[in-house]
C-alpha cells in the first residue's frame, strides 16, 4: 500500500520548510517523520526504517564555509556508512535547495562511476550576483531514471536561491549528459531552450536546475491559482499565467509582489 512508504525528513540548525515537505509526502500517500540531525548523529534515531530520505532547504548552519558544507561534513564523518547502506539497498534520496547543495558536497550527486562521497560538482553563486526569488518553467528528461519526475513534461515551480549555478568539470558534464542524469532543465515559457536570465535564473551549465517544489504542492499556492495538474500536463497560455507577466521582470518583481501583498492585507482589514 502507498501509505507503507515511510519518508524521513531531516531537520536541523538553519533548515526550513520541514512541515511543507512532510505535507507533500503525506499528500502523495506516504507517511513522513521529522527527525533532527542531532538525533541521527547521536544514534537516538536511525534512517533504516525509512524508504525515502529528504534533505530539505534553508541555510544549514548559516551556510558557513559554503552552502551545505558543514551539514555535509557532519553527515560524512558520522553517518557515511548508514547513508551508503541506505543507498545500496535501493532506497530513494531527494535534496531540495540547501539539501541539493548538501548532496553535492557529500559527493552523492552526481556520483559518477559509482564514486560516492567524493565531490564531483558544486552549486556556485548565481551569475546575476543576487539571491533570486521567482517562478520558472522546467522540462523533464523522459530518459532520466529519476522517479520523482516521472510523468512530467513541463512544470512551473518556484526557485529561491543565491547559490544555484550547477557547475562541474567538462569531463563530468559530458558523463552527466551521456548518462541522462539531468532530471529537469530550465526552459522559456513555451518549453524551449532559454535565452538566459531570468528563465535560467542562475546560469547553470546546460540549464540544469535547483528547484523548490516543497514550497508549492497545492494549487492555491501557484501563481494566480493555476492548478498544478495543469502545470504538469502542459503550459497552454503559460505566458498569461507567469508572475513576471503581471508584475514585471528583474529586481522590481520582489517589490511589486510585496506591495500587492500589503494591499491584499489592507483589504482584509477594511
Amino acid at each position: 500500500m502507498a501509505n507503507d512508504v515511510k519518508a524521513l525528513v531531516i531537520t536541523g540548525v538553519g533548515l526550513n520548510c520541514e512541515k511543507e515537505t512532510a505535507a507533500a509526502f503525506t499528500s502523495s500517500g506516504a507517511s513522513a517523520t521529522l527527525i533532527h540531525i542531532n538525533d541521527l548523529l547521536s544514534g537516538k534515531a536511525t534512517m533504516e526504517p525509512y524508504q525515502i530520505l529528504a534533505f530539505i532547504g534553508g541555510f544549514s548552519f548559516g551556510d558557513h564555509l559554503g552552502s551545505g558544507t558543514v551539514f555535509a561534513n557532519k553527515i560524512k564523518f558520522k553517518l557515511k556508512d548508514d547513508l551508503n547502506k541506505f543507498i545500496e539497498s535501493g532506497k530513494l534520496v531527494i535534496g531540495i535547495c540547501n539539501g541539493f547543495q548538501t548532496l553535492t558536497r557529500l559527493g552523492l550527486v552526481p556520483a559518477l562511476d559509482g564514486q560516492r562521497f567524493t565531490q564531483q560538482a558544486a552549486l556556485a553563486h548565481n551569475d546575476s550576483g543576487v539571491f533570486r526569488d521567482d517562478w520558472v518553467t522546467m522540462k523533464a528528461n523522459p530518459a532520466c531514471k529519476c522517479v520523482f519526475t516521472k510523468g512530467i513534461d513541463l512544470i512551473r515551480m518556484p526557485i529561491r536561491h543565491g547559490e544555484g549555478k550547477f557547475v562541474a568539470s567538462p569531463e563530468f558534464i559530458d558523463k552527466i549528459e551521456k548518462n541522462n542524469l539531468v532530471a529537469l532543465r530550465y526552459t522559456d515559457a513555451a518549453g524551449n531552450k532559454p535565452a538566459g536570465f531570468p528563465d535560467n535564473p542562475n546560469g547553470s551549465i546546460n540549464d540544469g536546475n535547483l528547484r523548490h517544489h516543497r514550497t508549492c504542492f497545492r494549487s492555491h499556492a501557484a501563481p494566480r491559482g493555476v492548478p498544478l495538474s495543469v502545470q504538469c500536463s502542459g503550459l497552454a497560455d503559460t505566458e498569461a499565467r507567469r508572475p513576471s507577466a503581471a508584475v514585471g521582470r528583474g529586481q522590481s518583481d520582489f517589490h511589486q509582489r510585496r506591495r500587492l501583498r500589503k494591499e491584499q492585507s489592507l483589504r482584509l482589514l477594511v
